[in-house]
């Protein structure tokens, strides 16, 4: 989780956001090779948010912060209540970033610009500033409707939200889900919650039913209630979690994108008793988590797999021959992890090769020690 934080942050080492006054909206004037774009609701609760955040000193020791540091230092005279707009533009060795924001008489609170330091331009009364000559020179204005419908959507409340594209997108996703080929999707939108001691993400997903990308697993399928929360340790490293409601769409979906390929042999009784799989992190052992429809037929289901290995906590360890099953069967959705026992509890089955792991979630699941417990969740 830590990992992913980090390269969260490493990705959203810039911002842009959105405005109208003019003919154009901010969105109008997105370089068009942007990575990232931030955008930002309030300027001075973002600058303190991510000040006070405790990433904030070790990200000071990547190259790309560190350059975004540099070209923000020339624009603290900035003064706006109006939204902006931070895009990030990788290229080779170089990081470019781009600030757009509606221009106003107070935009520097009537202090000159020093146009040695910042680079910038006025178009249709929208102020755009770069470290970048081309990009600043290419800057044209471009109906981004799309992104314009996104971005409206967007919390306000939240001090900022992120638009990551292209690689950035695949990166993300790939930090998330096992998949060395294909991209996660074309675009993603988070509203991002930031505290001193943590950093919540809330958005949605954009792909492309042209593409084979990660997120056209989930078409035609209905998402369900996540629950996993309720039996994840609360000293769990973190966890994932995906639902579906019919189990041969998913299937077939993963048969299309090229997961998994067709075998006539494959049993899909169990998974059509579930509708929620997940992962349980760990820095040694990880778990797979399923959640029962009905745990009587999941039971039955896995009646070839009844052989007690040992009880804990009056919960029963049962060993399970299958190995690699859930990787067989999800791909890339989950992360690979070979599994020789499962436990259940309530509507949970719960899997791992660490009879250990499965002791601990006992024990927290049944204190009451549960990542949904936790305030912080």
């Amino acid at each position: 989780m830590k990992k992913l934080l980090y390269l969260l942050f490493i990705i959203l080492v810039c911002s842009c956001n959105e405005s109208n006054k003019s003919g154009n909206s901010l969105s109008d004037f997105i370089p068009s090779n942007a990575d990232v774009v931030f955008k930002i609701n309030d300027l001075e609760t973002f600058k303190t948010d991510v000040e006070n955040n405790e990433l904030h000193a070790k990200l000071r020791a990547n190259n790309a912060y560190t350059s975004l540091d540099g070209f923000l230092v020339h624009l603290d005279a900035l003064h706006t209540e109006e939204d902006l707009l931070l895009c990030v533009e990788k290229e080779q060795d170089s990081t470019y970033f781009t600030l757009i924001t509606r221009l106003t008489d107070s935009l520097f609170n009537h202090q000159e610009l020093d146009s040695s330091k910042v680079l910038h331009r006025v178009i249709d009364s929208i102020f755009i500033a770069s470290n970048s000559k081309v990009v600043l020179d290419n800057i044209q204005p471009f109906d981004n409707a799309s992104i314009e419908t996104t971005l409206e959507t967007m919390d306000s409340d939240k001090s900022f939200s992120v638009l990551l594209n292209n690689e950035a997108s695949k990166t993300f996703g790939h930090a998330l889900f096992e998949s060395d080929s294909l991209t996660f999707s074309r675009q993603l939108f988070l509203d991002i919650d930031i505290s001193p001691e943590r950093v919540l993400l809330n958005g949605i997903t954009k792909a492309s039913d042209s593409l084979a990308e990660l997120a056209n697993l989930f078409i035609n399928l209905k998402a369900q209630e996540n629950t996993i929360q309720n039996i994840v340790p609360s000293n769990a490293d973190g966890y994932m979690s995906f639902t579906y409601n019919d189990f041969q769409i998913l299937n077939s979906n993963l048969e299309t994108y090229g997961y998994k390929e067709v075998d006539s042999l494959f049993n899909p009784e169990l998974f059509q008793t579930i509708n929620e799989v997940g992962q349980i992190f760990y820095d040694d052992s990880d778990l797979i988590v399923i959640r029962s429809i009905d745990p009587t037929q999941t039971i039955e289901a896995l009646r070839n797999h009844q052989n007690v290995q040992s009880t804990f906590r009056s919960v029963d360890l049962v060993e399970f021959s299958e190995n690699d099953l859930f990787k067989t069967v999800f791909g890339p959705l989950l992360k690979p992890v070979p599994v020789s026992y499962y436990i259940h509890l309530d509507d949970f089955f719960v899997f791992s090769n660490s009879e250990g792991s499965l002791e601990n979630l006992i024990a927290n699941y049944q204190n009451g020690f549960t990542m949904s417990s936790d305030p912080a969740f």
